[in-house]
């Protein structure tokens, strides 16, 4: 995890939207179910895109797609600084990971729909950004069956979360889901495709 650390010595690292216990259970995440394709919203400073643009190297022999997406081109020009700086896209590994840093408004449909008509489905989407039911509800005809929805900030926004939990509980799209207990709460989801029933 050299880069992830690397990512922690450069500008901005004392104001990282995610903590180090955080980026190492959403980097185990992904080295577990080894996505294909996979979203962030948020990218905030790019902590955690170099997390998982890390993670992805370990699992090669074939391409990756992520894609993040952040609200503000003020902070989304420093994640995509500190990507570039961290080290990661010197390694071998990384010619199989294609990312692309989006600025905009993670609740529009438009950039899930142009990154399922390039790549097909979403297989693990990280929700890290202001409206979280608005980005799921967005991109929630574009994920896999049983794709992998991880949200952070599940302790220190524990009403909204609470809220939309409950919305989406109610709406069945949802297989199973748990908080892990990190410093500020990760949750897991499953995520079931009514479309397919």
């Amino acid at each position: 995890m050299k880069n992830l650390w690397n990512a922690f010595a450069l500008p901005g690292g004392a104001h990282m939207g995610t903590g180090r216990e955080d980026l190492i259970l959403l980097q185990s995440l992904i080295m577990a179910n080894r996505p294909r394709t996979v979203i962030e919203t948020g990218t905030y400073r790019g902590y955690g895109t170099i997390c998982i643009a890390e993670a992805l190297m370990d699992c090669p022999s074939r391409n990756h797609y992520l894609w993040t997406i952040e609200y503000k081109d003020s902070i989304s020009q420093i994640a995509i600084s500190n990507y570039h700086r961290c080290g990661i896209e010197q390694h071998p590994e990384s010619s199989n990971i294609k990312v692309r840093f989006l600025t905009g408004d993670s609740g529009d449909p438009k950039y899930y729909q142009e990154f399922y008509a390039k790549y097909g489905e979403i297989d693990l989407a990280f929700i890290d950004c202001g409206n979280r039911l608005r980005a799921f509800e967005a991109m929630y005809p574009y994920l896999k069956e049983e794709a992998i929805v991880i949200v952070h900030d599940a302790w220190t926004r524990k009403a909204s979360y609470s809220q939309w939990m409950d919305k989406l509980k109610e709406s069945q799209k949802l297989y199973d889901y748990g908080i892990i207990p990190t410093e500020r709460g990760m949750s897991i989801m499953r995520v079931r495709q009514l479309k397919n029933q």
